[in-house]
């Protein structure tokens, strides 16, 4: 599966969605999407609501644990 993200900023508008993909493009193992994912975000920084922009992924990625350990039993 192939994956890309534009470089600047507004070829991508600033959305949840594509700060998600661009924070797994620049996780990833592959060099090449870690570099156009930290370009992507890098390029973000200087737009308004970078930041609050960024956390809805964290949200989004923490209630997923929330809920696996939720339905695995292993919340106290």
């Amino acid at each position: 599966m192939e994956f890309s993200v534009e470089v600047p900023g507004e070829a991508n508008p600033l959305t949840p969605q594509q700060v998600y993909l661009a924070l797994q493009s620049a996780s990833s193992s592959q060099q090449l999407r870690i570099q156009t994912g930290t370009k992507q975000l890098q390029a973000w920084e200087t737009q308004h609501g970078y930041y609050s922009t960024l956390q809805v992924p964290c949200i989004w990625h923490a209630f997923k644990i929330l809920l696996i350990m939720l339905f695995a039993g292993t919340l106290p």
